[in-house]
């Protein structure tokens, strides 16, 4: 698959549950990963019946009367049913020329979510990896986060990003390599198109650099300061840094890579025509194209991103605003003045309208013995992984 896959943060969380159904434990090893997804990617670009028993009384006044039954078969008549009307879909179009006109983002954006339908089922539980964020967040769990924690973020941030009443603001420090910025951005913005009024005012440091920066151990011991909050793309368990989907989910236009739902589509495609070599490689191939296909999908992204900013802004213990040098960001203002791949791939990603689902449930976050035997299982998994890797490369050098 995409080498920057392996990079993401988010991907830290999700590699780690894919490995559940091969083995008694997750694994993670970046060269047999990258085995594997060269080899995923190259392989393939009683109708029922109510009976009413009834009793009669039948006889004159001459005889005796007689007790009988008589058995009535009913079938059951369904009712005709008024068609439900379909709910009408919210769109919220790309308004090119008023921005050439105005140059500012539209005034009248949808402020709330469409009324969920009462017939709908409850939304289903997120997959098992949203349980990270819980453990993401935990650092600042008892203290909160002050203005103080975020400011200190700055040091290595390429932006500051403020939601506020249901608009995208951005303060850049730093511009990022390629336009890993820009497409986090864009990100976001779709997001709050798809629910709109659900995303609480908030204020954040992303980092754009794939490498984490903030060490557990530095911020530990009784003289120890509070970590900042900084977002970026990976994480480890050395570190604090808290993760957020890549921007490679809305496309990489320097190398050509498509939006992730579209890409979706071609590796579905990809893999029925894809032959594993080794037994492992097949399970693993079968496993994690599953996994991609159904835990991995642009649904669940948007609604990692949802519930990570919306337990992020729980722990805020300031009221957000907007810094003096900020920029309203939306659609329009991105999507309408550039050319190229860029344009192509945000208009392919372009959220059409608010959803009229909710995101998924929570998960709780991990008790402490879960986690630690889960941990304990993650490190013999990488050990199997590893004896797997080496096998196979042994194997190509005789």
């Amino acid at each position: 698959m995409r080498e920057q896959w392996y990079g993401s943060g988010v991907y830290r969380h999700f590699k780690e549950m894919m490995w559940r159904p091969l083995m008694k434990a997750p694994a993670r090893s970046s060269a047999f990963f990258s085995f594997f997804f060269l080899l995923l990617f190259f392989g393939g670009f009683i109708s029922t019946r109510l009976i009413d028993t009834t009793t009669t009384i039948a006889g004159d006044s001459a005889q005796k009367s007689v007790l009988t039954t008589k058995t009535t078969h009913i079938y059951p008549h369904k009712p005709d049913e008024i068609p439900k009307k379909p709910r009408k879909k919210i769109e919220i179009p790309l308004n090119c020329t008023a921005l050439n006109l105005t140059r500012t983002c539209p005034s009248n954006y949808p402020t709330t979510s469409p009324p969920e339908d009462p017939d709908r089922p409850s939304p289903p539980q997120c997959p098992d990896y949203f349980r990270w964020i819980h453990e993401d967040l935990r650092p600042w769990k008892a203290t909160g986060i002050t203005r103080r924690m975020v400011e200190s973020a700055k040091t290595t941030a390429n932006f500051r990003l403020v939601v506020l009443n249901g608009r995208v603001y951005m303060e850049r420090y730093r511009k990022s390599f390629q336009t890993r910025d820009t497409f986090t951005l864009w990100g976001v913005i779709q997001l709050l198109r798809r629910y709109p009024g659900k995303i609480p005012d908030l204020e954040l440091m992303f980092d754009c650099v794939d490498w984490p920066v903030i060490k557990s151990e530095d911020y530990r011991g009784p003289n120890a300061t509070d970590p900042p909050p900084l977002f970026r793309y990976c994480g480890d368990d050395a570190t604090l840094d808290i993760v957020f989907p890549d921007w490679s989910f809305w496309g990489w236009s320097e190398i050509n890579i498509k939006p992730w739902e579209s890409l979706l589509k071609d590796l579905k495609e990809g893999n029925k025509r894809t032959s594993y070599f080794p037994l492992q490689a097949q399970v693993i191939g079968k496993a994690a194209s599953d996994f991609i296909q159904e835990d991995l999908k642009m649904d669940y992204v948007y609604d990692y991103m949802f519930h990570l900013l919306n337990e992020y802004a729980k722990l805020l213990r300031f009221k957000p605003r907007v810094p003096r040098k900020a920029i309203e960001i939306c659609s329009e203002k991105m999507a309408c003045t550039v050319e190229g791949l860029e344009k192509k791939f945000m208009m392919e990603s372009l959220v059409k309208g608010p959803t009229d689902t909710s995101p998924c449930a929570m998960p709780p976050p991990y008790d402490p013995p879960a986690l630690h035997a889960f941990r304990r299982r993650k490190e013999n998994s990488i050990k199997q992984v590893e004896i797997w890797e080496k096998k196979y490369w042994d194997s190509q050098s005789k």
